[in-house]
């Protein structure tokens, strides 16, 4: 990303431990750049009710929440698993087709499972 462009990391914290705030705030520390972090908590009793497959946690559903958990124009969401080794900048200013509120991709996980 262009040094001179700020980035806001937003982590949605449900349950995150003081140890790990304190290694994702130092990672961000060394961007040397306009980097700010914050962490979004998440009220766990909005998920009251929810329905939960193998594996997954009430987190799974904040994706679709994050309309109403940040007050922000854009996102790039990434699962906390992704690792990023190129410029987001391109990805973040894409136009969206008209009509359109998010783009995806799949899964290659899932799509390797459901093929086998």
């Amino acid at each position: 990303m262009d040094p001179a462009r700020e980035a806001d990391v937003r982590v949605i914290d449900g349950g995150i431990s003081d140890k790990s705030r304190g290694i994702l705030s130092d990672l961000v520390g060394r961007f040397g750049r306009k980097c700010r972090l914050a962490f979004v908590a998440v009220d766990q009793t909005i998920f009251r009710g929810a329905t939960l497959g193998p594996g997954q946690s009430h987190m799974t559903y904040c994706r679709i929440l994050l309309p109403h958990l940040l007050d922000v124009p854009r996102v790039i969401y990434l699962d906390c698993d992704v690792l990023v080794f190129r410029d987001l900048s391109e990805l973040f200013d894409l136009e969206l087709l008209p009509g359109k509120v998010l783009g995806a991709v799949p899964d290659s996980e899932t799509l390797s499972i459901a093929e086998d």
